[in-house]
């Protein structure tokens, strides 16, 4: 299909009669199988699986060679654009009937393949509409059959999302306990928002709460990573990961309102009708922008055609929304003037879609001088089509700087550098903060400077809250000369085992008392990783201990990066653990009970206001009723309270509590352990 055969079409808003809510947020199998966790979650796609195999083409008829490293695994081909639940007329696949597939239209097809020789599939009769048509492979003992993601958003605030995943297991009858079955949520940062697991059994359903949820809209297409995992209970096997990528909106189309897209009226929607999806990333690449210069802001596809998946995250990924379930009756579209689907030009009297929920991202690099990189999310609109607004306050509310109505140059999505003050001169030490005052609070607001739906006018679409200052470093103490048996380090007061194999405590003992009932674990960005000791070394010069770690995946021994761990022990008897050169998003992970107190900015990432700071505070915390973890921003210390062990972090880091264990993501800082009195 090329552009030619678009018809854009534009939406009497009035008369859209039907109701759906949140209509396109039904996402699928996007990665059949892998035999690993993916190291980064944004690489979870179906292209980059080493069981997944596809072909596009619009003959009638295709073959799909099985790889040898798929033996003994359930091998299922599925066809798409278009699919729908008749199947396809006169489909043979290796010369036989397959039968009516599963939709998406897929058929398990492992009996008709030898187990020898020329492994391949055959299908004829495809006709001649353009298909993809692929092959994947899943476990042949357990596997992830079918699931289905819902993710709106809470209609009374918009800010809470209502995550729900029911999983269908293919391979067991009955609860199987010896089988887990874990699912994670991750943003677009990377950060684990949700997690829950359960014993495995033919269908399974998590829900989930999610406070301070990305909402995503067609200028903001920000997109979440679901990541389901199976693994063997009794030994820590892997077996399996698929995952797709999703969204949190709600959509309603009512009478006498027009579609609505997270309780903001879209408008005069454009739309593009497809007679058929395209199949080719060129034709793909060309449509989105095709769309987007027409001022299209979803697509629609006739009753009968059915998008797959990949079609409709591509879709969302470039803001626009995938219709196929007849939420919009084509029947009461008025179509526009035939010439444009050649050159895609909004129709006259036509009222654009302008940025809606246009978000900038704030990263305070440069404390000294205020320094700020910003950054668009939309690839809509240019840095400088807003305004910021900044004001550093004291902790008590009192104003130390502000500014207004800055204005930057900057296009969309490039990174940009502003700094707030006057560059120091050189050696000169910054005199933001009196003397009496250890750290303040700088709050960012950014203001679009022209209409955009969706946005009040002069009220900022985005706002960003950042610490400035130093949390107390430790004061280094007195190092002492630890001594060593076996795998055990002892100074006066502590006494430190190291696995020899990971280089990670196993025991910790301060003032004679043990604070780990469980081994310290290592995570990357909350997926387990596996520690190999390259060496393990005593400075006797600093008194210190350096432990280099090569981080491997448990399963398939694939390398993820480094570590080095620094231990010492202190004249006050406590523990300090350096991490140096870490891989991003590596952790420590310690045994967790109930109650945890810590100090930071509060349950949540707190989000900012522009007069009243979240305050560093002191605050107790209950452990998730379920492996939901909680994030707390900025902490600064943490009070483990049953074990008695307090943890001090030299600068603010980020714990993580899940159900029995509190992550701590300190790179390239220290932390100091210490029994509490």
């Amino acid at each position: 299909m090329t552009i030619r055969s678009i018809k854009l079409l534009i939406a009497a808003a009035a008369a859209v009669t039907s109701v759906v809510a949140a209509a396109f947020d039904r996402e699928g199998l996007i990665v059949p199988y892998a035999e690993d966790h993916f190291p980064d979650m944004a690489s979870m796609r179906y292209d980059r699986s080493p069981y997944y195999r596809a072909i596009e083409r619009a003959a009638d008829s295709a073959t799909i060679r099985i790889p040898a490293d798929w033996a003994g695994k359930r091998i299922v081909v599925g066809v798409g654009y278009p699919s729908d639940t008749a199947g396809v007329p006169g489909l043979t696949i290796n010369g036989h009937n397959p039968g009516t597939g599963v939709r998406p239209l897929r058929w398990d097809v492992t009996h008709l393949l030898p187990k020898h020789g020329d492994r391949s599939v055959t299908l004829r009769g495809l006709g001649s509409k353009e298909r993809r048509v692929y092959a994947y492979a899943t476990p042949s003992e357990v596997w992830v059959d079918r699931y289905h993601i819902t993710s709106a958003l809470d209609s009374a605030d918009l800010s809470t999302g209502m995550f729900e995943v029911d999983i269908d297991l293919g391979g067991v009858r009955r609860p199987t306990p010896a089988i887990a079955v874990e699912y994670m949520l991750f943003d677009a940062s990377r950060h684990q928002v949700a997690a829950g697991r359960a014993d495995a059994a033919p269908h399974l359903r998590f829900k989930a709460r999610i406070p301070d949820i990305h909402r995503w809209s067609t200028d903001d297409p920000y997109r979440y990573m679901l990541a389901i995992i199976l693994r063997d209970d009794r030994t820590g096997r892997h077996i399996m990961t698929v995952g797709s990528p999703m969204r949190f909106a709600n959509y309603t189309a009512r009478a006498g309102e027009g579609p609505v897209l997270n309780a903001v009226p879209m408008g005069p929607l454009s739309l593009a009708a497809l007679d058929s999806i395209p199949v080719t990333a060129d034709s793909r690449e060309a449509l989105a922008a095709a769309l987007r210069a027409a001022g299209a802001n979803a697509v629609i596809a006739p009753a009968g055609v059915d998008p797959d998946t990949d079609w409709r995250n591509f879709c969302a990924d470039r803001g626009l929304l995938c219709y196929a379930d007849g939420a919009l009756d084509p029947m009461l579209l008025l179509a526009a003037d035939p010439q444009d689907a050649e050159r895609p030009q909004a129709p006259d009297g036509f009222d654009r879609m302008a940025e809606r929920y246009s978000r900038v991202v704030t990263e305070l690099t440069d404390t000294a001088t205020l320094t700020l990189a910003a950054t668009t999310r939309s690839p809509f609109a240019p840095l400088s089509d807003f305004a910021l607004d900044y004001e550093l306050i004291s902790p008590l509310g009192v104003t130390l700087t502000s500014g207004q109505g800055v204005v930057t140059p900057g296009g969309a999505r490039e990174r940009t550098l502003i700094p707030l003050l006057p560059p120091l001169p050189s050696g000169a030490q910054a005199s933001l903060l009196p003397d009496d005052m250890t750290e303040a609070y700088l709050n960012i607001a950014w203001r679009p400077l022209r209409p955009m739906a969706g946005a009040e006018p002069g009220q900022p679409t985005a706002k960003r809250q950042f610490v400035v200052g130093h949390a107390p470093r430790l004061v280094p103490a007195n190092p002492q000369k630890m001594k060593r048996k076996r795998d055990t380090w002892r100074a006066q007061g502590v006494e430190l085992t190291l696995a020899r194999s990971s280089g990670l405590p196993t025991s910790i003992m301060l003032e004679s008392k043990e604070m780990l009932p469980s081994p310290v674990g290592a995570t990357i960005d909350g997926i387990s990783v596996r520690c190999v000791a390259s060496s393990v070394e005593y400075d006797k010069h600093n008194r210190s201990l350096t432990a280099i770690l090569r981080l491997e995946n448990p399963t398939t021994g694939i390398d993820l990066g480094s570590a080095t761990l620094i231990y010492s022990a202190g004249n006050d008897h406590t523990l300090d653990i350096a991490m140096r050169d870490a891989t991003p998003g590596f952790a420590l992970t310690f045994p967790a009970p109930a109650d945890r107190i810590y100090l930071g900015r509060g349950p949540g990432d707190s989000p900012a206001s522009d007069h009243s700071p979240s305050r560093i505070a002191l605050y107790q915390a209950k452990a998730p009723g379920s492996n939901i973890s909680e994030s707390h921003a900025d902490t600064r210390r943490v009070a483990l309270l049953p074990q008695g062990l307090s943890i001090t972090l030299d600068h603010p880091a980020e714990l993580t509590l899940t159900r029995n264990r509190a992550a701590i993501s300190a790179s390239a800082s220290t932390i100091r352990l210490s029994a509490l009195r």
